[in-house]
């Protein structure tokens, strides 16, 4: 616990000192990046706040909570491009997921990733991935 009010604590104030200060439309931003899952009904209390205190970012993430996703909700992400149902999909396809859906990541992250799981020239492993996404 004392660890992760650490990071959340580091995460706010790399925040803050980038963008000036953290307001409710930014608050869900920095959450999501720290993994946390908040709904609408959650962030509306918080719409139309200026100057979130650290504070208040701690006491905000800690009322929503955090769970490590499952193997099977990482999954729901890829499943779709995988008709065949064989935990690979192509490169191509891999690539826009990670680029594109939930927390975003950069064409050559996604690459250096790819270059790191069991694949061949077309296909990559996606449950390879989420095996390595889980263990970090």
């Amino acid at each position: 616990a004392a660890d992760q009010v650490r990071r959340l604590t580091v995460a706010y104030e790399d925040f803050v000192k980038a963008q000036g200060s953290l307001n409710g439309p930014q608050l869900a931003h920095l959450a999501r990046l720290e993994g946390y899952a908040p709904t609408q009904a959650q962030l509306k209390p918080w719409q139309d706040k200026e100057g979130i205190s650290c504070d208040d970012f701690l006491q905000f993430c800690k009322e929503i909570g955090y769970e490590d996703p499952s193997f099977e909700e990482l999954a729901s992400f890829f499943v779709q491009f995988d008709p065949e149902k064989s935990g690979r999909i192509t490169k191509k396809a891999f690539l826009h997921i990670m680029t594109s859906l939930g927390d975003r990541f950069e064409a050559e992250e996604v690459t250096a990733m790819m270059a790191d799981l069991k694949s061949d020239e077309d296909m990559v492993s996606y449950k390879d991935f989420i095996t390595w996404a889980l263990e970090r």
